[in-house]
C-alpha cells in the first residue's frame, strides 16, 4: 500500500513509519526534521502539503497535531487539530485515499466513569485540547461518511516507551517518574490512587497500522487504544522500583484542579476487530529499560 504518515517524526509517528516500512508498504513520511533513508521523506508541515506531488495514496495515517494538553489558545487548537486535519484528509481523498486513521485521545472522555467504552461512554472533555480532539472526531466522521471512505479515530491512552525523552513535561509518567527515581523519591499527586491506562509505544503503533491496513470498511469510527488495565500511580512507582531495583517512596503533592482522576479504556472492540493484544505494563517497562532510554 501507499501510506502517508503525518507527524512522522513524532514519538508514535516514528514507530508507525518503522512498522509500515517493515511490512513492505511504500511510505511517505511527513514532518519537520526527519532523517531516514528507508522511505520517502517530506520535511514539511502537514498543512502545507502539495498532494499533487505525492502520487496515488491508499492510506493516510494522520498524527500531526498540537498535543500539549495545557495549551489555552482555543483558536489555534481548532485551526491545527481540526480544520487543518480535515483539509489534510480532503487532500488525501483527492489523491485516491480510501482509508484514514487519525490520532484522537483519552482526553475526549474527561471525568466520566471508567472503563470508558468508545461506543457508549459519554464524552465531557475538561481541557481545550480534549475538546479539539472531540471536535476532530465529529468532523472526521462526517467528512468520511460524505466521501465514502473508511475512517478510524484511535483514542490513545497514556503512551510510553523509547523515543519520548524530547517531550519534556509532556513525556509519560513512566519516563518522568523513572527519571526522578534514579536520584531520589518521586513526586506524585496525593493520594496516588488516581488511575491511568499505560500503553507501550510499539503497541500503539501496531494498532494504528492494523486499523490502516485491515481489509473491509466495517471498522467503527472510533476505537480505544490502551490496555484496559487500571494502574494507580502508587502501583506505577512499585513497578518501577521492581524494574530499576530500587526502593523509592512517593512524595505526595496536592492534585491540581480539573485533574483526570481515573482513566481506563475498554479495548474489547479494538482487540477483537484488529486481532491486537497490547503487552502488560511490567513487560513494557522491561522492554523500555532494555532500550537504555528509561529515565
Amino acid at each position: 500500500m501507499n501510506i502517508v504518515v503525518t507527524g512522522a517524526n513524532g514519538f508514535v509517528g516514528r514507530r508507525i513509519v518503522d512498522r509500515c516500512v517493515a511490512e513492505g508498504h511504500r511510505v511517505v513520511a511527513v514532518g519537520r526534521g526527519i532523517t531516514r533513508n528507508d522511505c520517502r521523506v517530506l520535511d514539511e508541515r502537514f498543512d502545507r502539503l502539495d498532494w499533487s506531488t505525492l502520487g496515488e495514496v491508499d492510506v493516510l495515517i494522520h498524527l500531526a497535531a498540537i498535543n500539549d494538553t495545557s495549551v489555552r489558545d482555543e483558536g489555534e487548537l481548532r485551526r491545527v487539530n481540526v480544520d487543518a486535519a480535515i483539509e489534510c484528509m480532503a487532500g488525501a481523498v483527492k489523491a485516491g485515499c480510501r482509508r484514514i486513521v487519525y490520532a484522537s485521545s483519552m482526553h475526549v472522555y474527561g471525568n466520566v466513569p471508567s472503563p470508558m467504552r468508545a461506543d457508549t461512554s459519554p464524552t465531557a472533555p475538561v481541557s481545550l485540547y480534549g475538546r479539539s480532539k472531540l471536535q476532530l472526531e465529529q468532523e472526521a466522521t462526517a467528512f468520511a461518511a460524505s466521501r465514502g471512505v473508511g475512517c478510524v479515530g484511535l483514542r490513545f491512552a497514556n503512551v510510553y516507551g523509547p523515543g519520548e525523552s524530547h517531550k519534556g513535561r509532556m513525556a509519560s509518567q513512566v519516563f518522568q517518574l523513572a527519571r526522578q527515581m534514579r536520584t531520589g523519591d518521586p513526586e506524585i499527586f496525593a493520594p496516588g490512587t488516581q488511575v491511568r491506562d499505560f500503553v507501550y509505544v510499539d503497541d500503539a503503533a501496531s494498532a494504528a497500522v492494523a486499523a490502516a491496513t485491515l481489509e473491509g470498511d466495517s471498522l467503527p469510527a472510533i476505537l480505544n487504544c490502551g490496555t484496559g488495565v487500571a494502574t494507580t500511580f502508587n502501583d506505577l512507582v512499585n513497578n518501577l522500583n521492581a524494574a530499576l531495583v530500587l526502593s523509592r517512596t512517593p512524595r505526595y503533592v496536592p492534585e491540581p484542579p480539573g485533574y483526570l482522576r481515573d482513566v481506563v479504556l475498554d479495548i474489547g472492540a479494538t482487540t477483537r476487530l484488529l486481532n491486537w493484544r497490547p503487552r502488560p505494563l511490567a513487560e513494557g517497562i522491561a522492554d523500555y529499560l532494555a532500550s537504555g532510554e528509561l529515565g
